[in-house]
């Protein structure tokens, strides 16, 4: 997060720069925060709803591998 970004602001910054996709945030409130044990860490996880909206996918100096999956695929992954 750069300084004076909002959180969409940096989600779209961010996609663009590890992806080379721009989108376009669709829910900026969804946030999840991780617990282990009912113990409430600082470590978060914010998460938002995007839409591709200009880009192809391309791989940078932070990510190894950039492609479209199907949701069903996700899913199917995570047991």
């Amino acid at each position: 997060m750069d300084l004076g970004e909002t959180l969409p602001q940096t989600a779209v910054r961010e996609t663009a720069e590890e992806t080379g996709v721009d989108v376009e945030v669709t829910d900026p409130r969804h946030v999840i925060l991780y617990t282990s044990n009912n113990e409430a860490r600082q470590k978060f996880s914010v998460v938002f709803t995007a839409r591709p909206v200009d880009g192809t996918p391309t791989p940078s100096s932070e990510s190894t591998e950039v492609r479209w999956v199907p949701p069903a695929d996700i899913a199917a992954s995570l047991g």
